[in-house]
């Protein structure tokens, strides 16, 4: 059996769906063919992150992006804070 993919809209409105319609989430589910897990899934990542992301772990790679760019910025500044430190040591009293 072929896997589904489905776009980030869809996931969005299924997402918004299943908190506007009043009904379980098994239901609406069931109503758009999806697994409930799956949307279960959905809704978490949405909560989690305010947005619903495509598979093919997307999710991660945007996550990795993001900590690999604040530790750049640690170690800046932390090297700049070095060097602080080294000027005003080095200054007469």
């Amino acid at each position: 059996m072929a896997r589904k993919i489905y776009t980030t809209e869809f996931k969005e409105q299924a997402v918004k769906l299943s908190y506007v319609s009043g009904k379980a989430v098994t239901e609406t589910a069931a109503d758009l063919g999806l697994p409930t897990n799956m949307l279960h899934r959905w809704r978490r990542e949405a909560k989690q992150t305010g947005r619903v992301f495509p598979g093919h772990g997307k999710a991660r790679d945007e996550e990795m992006f993001e900590l690999k760019k604040r530790l750049k910025q640690a170690e800046l500044e932390r090297h700049i804070l070095k060097k602080a430190v080294s000027f005003f040591a080095a200054m007469p009293k």
